[in-house]
This record gives structure tokens, C-alpha cells and sequence, in this order.
């Protein structure tokens, strides 16, 4: 049976960031985002798409792990 409340992939990525030092803005300029719309899509009240997901992945090396739930 699946838990109650999963983790939500925003809420696994943001610890994720925090966990390794990561600065919200600093992360956001490296993918081409504006600081507010990647803090939008951390909150969850902007859509997570794959297109973000996929600059992570090939901006930053950022690995699928990092939205698994901690």
C-alpha cells in the first residue's frame, strides 16, 4: 500500500538542494530560469514539467534521484 502523503517531487528536489548547499537563485540562473518562477515550481503552485526536469538533468547533472522522495 502506497504511503498516506508522499513526499512531492518539489518538496524531495528543494531538500535535496538545501542537503548540498544549493542556492535557489544561483540553481535558477545556471537553468535559465528567473528566480521567481523556479521558486514558483519549488512551492509547487507552478507546474513541474519535464522540460525543467530534463535541464536539471543535462544543465546541472542533477540526477532523476534528487526527486525521489528522502
Amino acid at each position: 500500500m502506497p504511503p498516506a502523503n508522499p513526499c512531492p517531487p518539489q518538496t524531495a528536489f528543494r531538500h535535496w538542494l538545501q542537503s548540498r548547499g544549493l542556492k535557489h537563485a544561483w540553481v535558477a540562473t545556471q537553468l535559465g530560469y528567473t528566480a521567481e518562477y523556479f521558486s514558483r515550481v519549488l512551492r509547487g503552485t507552478t507546474p513541474l514539467t519535464a522540460e525543467f526536469r530534463q535541464r536539471c538533468r543535462h544543465r546541472l547533472s542533477i540526477p532523476d534521484a534528487a526527486w525521489d522522495k528522502e
